[in-house]
């Protein structure tokens, strides 16, 4: 999430697509149904080097926030940014958590078979592997006036 903020601050970031451009982008894990946010970090930028320096990845991120729910069980549910099949597989066999997210249409990972053109509206086709599921939907066509 992105918390509005105009001031002086050395982290706060431009993001355009957003109604509130500037401010300290946040990345939270939060419930879905009691909205209680289990663990958060503020993303600073590009860390120098020392002691206490993070990396910024994807994977690494997640890493970092799923702690406190490791081992739980649970499901967590993100956006293309967090989504890989490699993140995938490791928040299921090491930390016991079942994931759910959107995928870019360029990632390697991704089956031929699904980024096929032409699919009528409304239709789904399905991929399985032995843990994980993939899903390739054709929206209804969007009509522009």
């Amino acid at each position: 999430m992105l918390l509005a903020f105009r001031g002086q601050c050395g982290f706060r970031v431009y993001i355009p697509s957003k109604p509130a451009k500037y401010g300290i982008k946040i990345q939270a894990l939060v419930d879905a149904k009691s909205f209680y946010t289990f663990n958060l970090e503020v993303y600073v930028g590009k860390q120098p080097t020392g002691p206490y320096a993070v990396r910024n990845k994807a994977f690494d991120v997640l890493e970092r926030l799923v702690q406190p729910i490791s081992q739980s069980n649970r499901n967590m549910t993100f956006d293309n940014w967090f989504t890989s099949h490699e993140l995938m597989l490791h928040l299921l066999t090491n930390h016991r958590l079942t994931s759910t997210g959107t995928v870019r249409k360029n990632k390697r990972c991704i089956p031929n078979a699904l980024l096929k053109t032409g699919k009528e509206p409304r239709n789904s086709l399905f991929c399985f592997q032995k843990d994980v599921t993939l899903v390739s939907y054709a929206p209804k066509k969007i009509r522009w006036s």
